[in-house]
């Protein structure tokens, strides 16, 4: 059981380290329930999706402990984020349906926030 602990610690931790994916977007996406691997896999995915979302709005985002980090993002790492959701959209598209209903599920607040 320590070992599991210990892998998913290192696991998130390297997803910090080189996605910028912190404590407060998790927190934002999953809650306080420790994260499983599936966890931090479906949290890593919306990562992604709210990336693609905060560099399309014209304005900043509403969430700013959990989106507005999202903002500071290297081009090289939203070009690369961009084609893992692109790759997602386009080879699987069922679950990349599934997972943007789950993430707009969360973004509801910041949607409402939007005017035309």
């Amino acid at each position: 059981m320590q070992s599991r602990i210990s892998d998913q610690t290192t696991l998130t931790e390297h997803l910090y380290r080189h996605t910028g994916m912190n404590t407060a977007f998790v927190c934002f996406f999953h809650g306080d329930t420790p994260l499983s691997f599936l966890g931090q896999g479906e949290t890593f995915a919306a990562w992604l999706m709210c990336v693609e979302y905060v560099h399309d709005l014209t304005r900043p985002p509403h969430f700013d402990d959990a989106l507005q980090p999202l903002t500071q993002l290297s081009l090289l790492l939203r070009k690369t984020y961009k084609q893992l959701v692109e790759y997602l959209r386009k080879r699987h598209p069922d679950i990349y349906a599934a997972k943007a209903a789950i993430v707009e599920f969360h973004l509801e607040q910041e949607l409402n926030q939007i005017s035309p």
